[in-house]
């Protein structure tokens, strides 16, 4: 489960606990209570539920571009905005480690 969580969290850079929180929220209700007590129900409309969370997070998607980007309006300018700027990657100030020439980078003999 941990390399999924931490996997998932690189595939999505501006990821946070509150997107992991909702996700195992819906997730578990889903997935647990709905398919225990509600088992016809889930089996012939849980696809159609992923299928209809998915399409809203497309179409949201497309609609945010197109009203934003194609018309260069400005996003709100608040914290969950400008953070992602000023991190060390952002930067350039994250530990970097340089192997020098003739080196390499590990044990010599494996």
């Amino acid at each position: 489960m941990a390399p999924l969580i931490f996997g998932g969290a690189s595939a999505i850079p501006p990821a946070t606990p509150l997107n992991y929180l909702t996700w195992g929220i819906v997730g578990f209700i889903f997935q647990k209570v709905i398919r225990q007590r509600y088992f016809a129900w889930w089996s012939r409309l849980n696809f159609l539920t992923s299928s209809g969370l998915d399409l809203g997070l497309a179409l949201s998607t497309l609609f945010i571009f197109f009203a934003f980007t194609m018309t260069n309006v400005q996003a709100p300018v608040w914290w969950g905005n400008t953070v992602v700027t000023s991190t060390l990657d952002a930067n350039d100030a994250a530990v970097q480690a340089v192997v020098a020439a003739g080196e390499h980078f590990g044990p010599a003999v494996w």
